[in-house]
Order: C-alpha cells, then sequence, then structure tokens
C-alpha cells in the first residue's frame, strides 16, 4: 500500500502550498504559448519535465529546483501539452517540443545553458546540440532509437485512457514483493484518485496527440553518436529504463552514466527525490563551469 499511497501523494501535491513561489512568464513559440518561471542568477540551468508532469510536480515538490536556484539562474517550462502552456491536439505540433526549449532560451537571449530533463524532458536533447551540457535521469522515452541506415519503424498506439478520462498512475511496481500487499478495492481507487488528479491538470486529447507523435519522434545511432556535448545520464538500478542506458552508451561513447542503487523512475524511491541525483547533477556541472556562457 505505501508504494500507492506514495503515488496518489505525489499526484495531489498540488494541493499544498508551493515550496518556492513560481512567477508565471509566457512566451510564443511558432504560434503556442508556452509558461515557464525564471529565477535565481548565475550560469543557467534549464529544467525539463516528464510526460503528463508539470514544473511544480516534477522539480518543486521534488526539491530539485529549490536545491538548483540557491546559486544558478534556473528555468523551467511546461511543454506544449502540459500545465499552463498551449494544449494543441494535432500530433504534428509536437514535432516541436524540442524547439521550445531552444526558443525560449532565445527568447530569453541565452546562447548556452545547462539543460536538465527527466523523462520526456531528456529524450528531447538531439535539439540542444548547441546548448551545453546535459544532464539526464533515464535513457530516451522519445525520439526513438532508429536502426541504421534507415529510422526505426514503431508501431506505438494511441492510448486510448488519454482520450477519455482515466489515465493510470505510474505505480512502482518493480520491488512489488517487498511491499505490502494491496486489494483490487485499494489498487482501483489509488488509480482512480490519480486519474482524476491527472485529468484536472492536464488536457488527454492533447496526450493522446504527443503520444502519437512518438512514431515520427526518431534520431539513429549514428545521429546520437554524433552528439559532441557533455552529456550525463543518472538512472536508477530499479527503472526498468537501466538496460537502455547501457544499451545507448555503447553507441555513445562520450556519454557519462551514473548509476543509483535501488533507485526508481517515479514514486517514494524515484531518481529525482535521491541525494544521488542532486550531488551527481551539480558534480556535472561543476566539472562543466563556464561551458553556458558565450
Amino acid at each position: 500500500m505505501r508504494g500507492v499511497r506514495a503515488c496518489v501523494l505525489l499526484f495531489l501535491i498540488g494541493l499544498l502550498p508551493a515550496v518556492v513561489s513560481a512567477q508565471d512568464k509566457f512566451f510564443t513559440s511558432n504560434g503556442v504559448q508556452i509558461r515557464y518561471v525564471d529565477q535565481g542568477a548565475g550560469e543557467p540551468v534549464v529544467l525539463v519535465h516528464g510526460y503528463t508532469n508539470v514544473i511544480e510536480y516534477n522539480w518543486i515538490a521534488t526539491g530539485v529546483l529549490p536545491n538548483l536556484v540557491k546559486d544558478h539562474r534556473v528555468i523551467a517550462l511546461d511543454l506544449r501539452g502540459h500545465g499552463k502552456s498551449d494544449k494543441p491536439h494535432d500530433p504534428k505540433a509536437y514535432a516541436e517540443l524540442g524547439q521550445d526549449v531552444v526558443r525560449l532560451l532565445d527568447h530569453l537571449h541565452i546562447v548556452r545553458a545547462h539543460i536538465v530533463g527527466y523523462s520526456l524532458g531528456e529524450s528531447l536533447r538531439p535539439s540542444f546540440s548547441r546548448r551545453i551540457p546535459i544532464a539526464s535521469s533515464r535513457q530516451p522515452w522519445s525520439p526513438h532509437r532508429g536502426g541504421e541506415p534507415g529510422p526505426l519503424k514503431t508501431n506505438v498506439a494511441p492510448r486510448p485512457q488519454l482520450q477519455t478520462s482515466k489515465a493510470e498512475c505510474p505505480i512502482d511496481r518493480s520491488s512489488s514483493s517487498q511491499r505490502q500487499p494491496i486489494s483490487l478495492r485499494q489498487l482501483r481507487e489509488a488509480i482512480r484518485m490519480s486519474s482524476q488528479a491527472l485529468v484536472r491538470n492536464n488536457d488527454p486529447l492533447a496526450h493522446a496527440a504527443l503520444t502519437r507523435a512518438r512514431r515520427d519522434l526518431v534520431v539513429t545511432d549514428s545521429q546520437m553518436a554524433a552528439v559532441q556535448v557533455p552529456a550525463l545520464a543518472i538512472v536508477g538500478t530499479a527503472d526498468p529504463a537501466a538496460a537502455g542506458v547501457q544499451t545507448l552508451k555503447a553507441v555513445w561513447p562520450t556519454l557519462q552514466v551514473v548509476t543509483v542503487d535501488g533507485a526508481t523512475h517515479w514514486g517514494d524511491r524515484g531518481i529525482l527525490i535521491r541525494p544521488e541525483f542532486l550531488a551527481s547533477l551539480r558534480q556535472f556541472i561543476a566539472s562543466h563551469r563556464g561551458a553556458s556562457q558565450d
């Protein structure tokens, strides 16, 4: 029950006072209004959240933004289709997810920045080739890595729950054998509560469109290998994506990888709330201090 309760609490944390007062700002990215916050001073660090997430849940509630803002200029945005940003229903609109980040930096007259992405956010890294360095918390969610010489053809069906009022909570099942058993009724109630929170804070049709867009977001191994900016992947050993990180490193030799023992993708043992995440991230940024300047 502990894992389910933690999952529900993380999605309902928006009911609590914000840890950091985030003043909303907006800019237009090729016709789409994007919400962002810009706080602190120092070398710029851009935070890019994960799928169905927003600034508050992904970066403020986890303590990442409050920690970094102490000595960095921290910029975080709600990706298109999320939070307070516009939510297009056309799958073609989501081909510009990565460009929204680049345009935001241009809007702020920032030539280079440290980019920190989580899950969906880190998968946009091919768009950041002129911004250094990059830190992430798992292997690509999208774009997909494709084989050579042509792109990978995927068979990703749109998630029906994103087109209705239902969206499953990403309950941590990686260590289910170590948790107390829960009843089917408790599980259904946890999913119902988290689904209500997801729908309250998101547009299901927008997320369905983003999911459809995944099939066209493809990068090849050679394109990944060509990325020369310093890059770091931080992944938990209990995250199903851990094996994919090692596969990625095989085709991207310059990628640094840090593994966190027992950390999961999300939940009460999620990678973002582990002290090793911030420690590794800060060490990486410090080792490339000045790289984000002109």
